[in-house]
């Protein structure tokens, strides 16, 4: 099971599955279109032995809120039922957004990334790596080296050297100096 960040659209481009979502199932099938929420937790579970690939798109929360302002949408409308929008698309229009996610997924080169998303899909994976490297550190003794491991990084100077770019601090000392905000006592700075 995992949870997020950001929205997620997904659609299954083939076969099906079962998916595990807050706590209740929905079976998907080729179509299935569904935007995941921020709070939204769940797994994909197979389904009589079927196949199952699907195509997806993340988009960052600040994104997803300036365009619901920009559209004049009540984010109401996503974030209020219990199970994330679901609907079975197919013919034409699900050719059509099939063929989106795929063009959407494959960035041709950095400056085609760097215009989406603001950064290259390098420093946005680190970015990402990085949070998720603060957390482990402020949520346990999980050894810094493991930690490192465990977010990917396969050298651990630079591990260190990015680390302490984006922190202002090593590890280690990351740790012990922002170990009070676990106990209750606000958080030091932003994590993402």
């Amino acid at each position: 099971m995992h949870t997020h960040d950001f929205y997620e659209l997904f659609l299954v481009s083939h076969g099906g599955a079962i998916h595990a979502v807050n706590g209740r199932s929905q079976l998907l099938s080729e179509g299935s279109f569904v935007l995941m929420r921020p709070r939204d937790v769940h797994r994909y579970d197979f389904f009589n032995n079927a196949d199952f690939e699907l195509l997806d798109i993340g988009i960052p929360r600040t994104v997803f809120e300036r365009l619901c302002g920009y559209l004049q949408l009540d984010r109401a409308i996503f974030d209020t039922p219990e199970l994330p929008l679901h609907c079975v698309l197919s013919g034409h229009t699900l050719t059509d957004v099939q063929e989106k996610l795929l063009n959407t997924n494959r960035f041709a080169d950095n400056e085609t990334a760097c215009r989406y998303i603001g950064m290259t899909p390098t420093e946005y994976i680190n970015g990402k790596r990085l949070s998720l490297a603060a957390q482990l550190l402020l949520q346990g003794d999980m050894p810094v080296i493991e930690i490192c491991g465990a977010c990917g990084f396969n050298s651990l100077s630079r591990f260190y050297r990015l680390f302490t770019e984006r922190y202002g601090c090593a590890p280690k000392a990351f740790r012990s100096q922002f170990a009070h905000a676990q106990s209750g006592q606000g958080s030091p700075m932003s994590l993402s």
